[in-house]
């Protein structure tokens, strides 16, 4: 199983941009990104394979409403290895999670994303 404690993510707003009929990622969500890549990295996570399960527990950083399916979105995107960015990741593609589960507590100073993944059997 693999356990991490993550910075609340950009809003999707922040993390992506749409121009000349692409998708890209704004310089918000690439520093989240490298946050996360350092954070799995430092943990010396290999990224999981097969079909996974995902819990997170979301503490956000203030009482503004907020939409669980944005957090979900750009924290799962983030944890995705891409070895040819040289970016360290959980698993390979948010396609493998099979299962997810996310839970809204009480906000905390600068919110973060408690995060649990692990295979399915």
């Amino acid at each position: 199983m693999i356990e991490l404690e993550l910075f609340c993510p950009p809003s999707v707003n922040n993390y992506y941009g749409y121009g000349r009929g692409r998708v890209y990622i704004k310089a918000a969500g690439k520093r989240y990104r490298q946050d996360v890549a350092l954070i799995v990295m430092h943990a010396g996570i290999e990224p999981l394979e097969g079909d996974l399960v995902m819990e997170i527990d979301f503490y956000p950083p203030d009482r503004r409403k907020r939409d669980w399916d944005n957090i979900l979105k750009c924290g799962c995107d983030s944890l995705e290895a891409r070895p040819e960015e040289q970016y360290a990741g959980a698993y390979y593609d948010d396609s493998q999670i099979a299962k997810g589960t996310v839970e809204k507590f009480a906000p905390v100073k600068g919110g973060k994303l408690l995060v649990r993944i692990w295979e399915r059997k």
